[in-house]
C-alpha cells in the first residue's frame, strides 16, 4: 500500500483501526510467547515491537487528529478511531513496563 492511498479518508480510517488492532495482537503474542517458553529473546523483541509500534501507531495518530479538525462528515468515524489508538496506549505502557520488569529480574543476577 502506497502512502497516497490515504488520502481516501475511508482507507486511513480502516488502517489505522488494523494498524491499532494488530499492534494490540501481536504484541499479546510476543508476552504470551515469553510467558509460555521463558526464552529472552521474546523480551528483546517486544521491547523493540513496543518502541516500532508507538511511532507507527503516532503516525496514524497525528494523521487522523489533523482530519478530525477538517473534516466533518467522518468526524465521528475518526473520533471511535482515535479512541481505539488511544485504548493501546495504557496497555503498551504495562506491557513495556513489565518487560522491564522481566529485563530486570532476569538479568541482573
Amino acid at each position: 500500500m502506497n502512502i497516497n492511498s490515504f488520502e481516501n479518508i475511508d482507507v486511513l480510517i480502516s488502517f489505522s483501526k488494523k494498524i491499532a488492532l494488530w499492534s494490540f495482537f501481536i504484541g499479546t503474542l510476543i508476552l504470551l510467547l515469553y510467558y509460555f517458553t521463558l526464552l529472552g529473546v521474546f523480551i528483546y523483541l517486544g521491547l523493540f515491537f513496543s518502541i516500532a509500534a508507538i511511532f507507527l501507531n503516532g503516525f496514524f495518530f497525528i494523521k487522523l487528529l489533523f482530519l478530525l479538525k477538517e473534516n466533518k462528515e467522518k468526524r465521528s468515524s475518526i473520533f471511535q478511531t482515535i479512541l481505539l489508538m488511544l485504548a493501546n496506549i495504557p496497555i503498551g505502557i504495562f506491557y513495556i513496563y513489565l518487560g522491564f520488569e522481566i529485563f530486570s529480574s532476569h538479568y541482573s543476577d
